[in-house]
């Protein structure tokens, strides 16, 4: 049928060049007939035309129908194949699901991992960086200047020292007022210059930590024979003491209460006394014997009052009795001196 249609179109083909050539050159009539001739000719063509297409669409739907009960035949197959399809599709979405789980899982336990790691680096890191950035440590290691390895004496256990002392010293005084208010005045002779020297004698006791508290007596007096001083006095003497078992430093102040007499030939004159002496001091222990010596600096005050005397007259200046405004006297004194007893704490092994 289409080798007819096409052998038709063909062979159509001229006739209707030829009728448009003719067309043109012949009168309106003889355009009009050739016109219903072609008319014809086509309706024929268009017949034929017409019969080919309605045997194209039997065919074709022939052709649908086979095709129908074919997709009928595999549908449930297909139906069949799409159920199992879908169920290995769950299967394996479950699957995939169990191992991003797993995955998941460990990859928080590795970051945990991770992030512990990170912090112990930091902090080695932070370490290493502080040892690094402290330029003094190596120095203090050298120096042994380091603070945890410093003994602090006060955490230390205390135990009470105690002990007996001996002392000696010299009073650099020219005893210028007796001879101004009581010798010169009754013609007799007067000081030169001597000084007086001091022996005492005393008990020790460090109670608390730093805090030694000593009941002292002695005695002073001058080396001439006339005129001549001799005085007595007791006492407390407190000081604080810092040092270690073999070096010690202490501050402190004696004062003691006593009597002191002035006598020239058979002339005497009573007074009572008192005596300070702030002190300054630095001894050096002997553990092993259980000893100690020092030495001592300060200052010596004797107040003198209730002057009395039967032979020697006491008047003073303005005309009123003499006191201790007109015979106190002071000044510098050295000593030195033995301590004897338990004077230093055990050793901490």
């Amino acid at each position: 049928m289409v080798v007819m249609m096409a052998a038709l179109v063909a062979s159509a083909a001229p006739a209707f060049a030829q009728e448009g050539a003719s067309a043109e050159e012949t009168p309106p009539v003889e355009a009009s007939t050739e016109s219903s001739e072609s008319s014809e000719a086509s309706d024929g063509g268009e017949v034929a035309q017409a019969d080919e297409e309605a045997s194209e669409e039997d065919e074709a739907t022939e052709e649908e129908d086979a095709s129908e009960e074919g997709e009928e035949d595999d549908a449930p197959a297909e139906e069949g194949e799409s159920d199992e399809s879908s169920e290995e599709a769950e299967t394996q979405e479950g699957a995939d699901e169990d191992v991003a789980e797993e995955d998941e899982a460990s990859a928080e336990e590795g970051g945990e991992d991770d992030e512990s790691a990170s912090e112990e680096g930091t902090d080695e890191a932070a370490s290493e960086e502080g040892e690094e950035e402290d330029p003094f440590a190596e120095a203090d290691r050298l120096l042994g200047s380091d603070e945890d390895e410093e003994d602090d004496p006060f955490d230390e256990p205390f135990e009470m020292t105690w002990g007996g002392r001996v002392e000696t010293g010299w009073f650099f005084t020219d005893f210028g007022r007796f001879n101004e208010y009581v010798l010169e005045p009754n013609g007799r002779a007067v000081f030169e210059g001597e000084g007086a020297s001091h022996i005492d004698l005393s008990v020790e006791a460090m109670f608390i930590r730093g805090l030694r508290l000593s009941v002292t007596g002695g005695a002073s007096f001058n080396w001439g024979s006339d005129p001549s001083v001799g005085a007595w006095y007791i006492g407390l003497e407190p000081a604080y003491a810092v040092g270690d078992n073999t070096w010690e430093m202490a501050v402190g102040l004696s004062a003691m209460v006593g009597s002191l007499q002035l006598a020239i030939g058979e002339d005497e004159m009573n007074t009572s006394l008192t005596v300070l002496r702030p002190f300054f001091e630095v001894s050096r222990h002997f553990p092993d014997a259980s000893s100690a010596v020092y030495l001592r600096a300060g200052f010596n005050q004797w107040h003198i009052y209730n002057a009395t005397s039967d032979t020697l007259n006491l008047e003073a200046a303005d005309g009123g009795e003499l006191d201790s405004f007109w015979l106190s006297d002071g000044g510098f004194y050295l000593a030195i001196g033995g301590r004897f007893g338990k004077l230093t704490q055990p050793e901490i092994e």
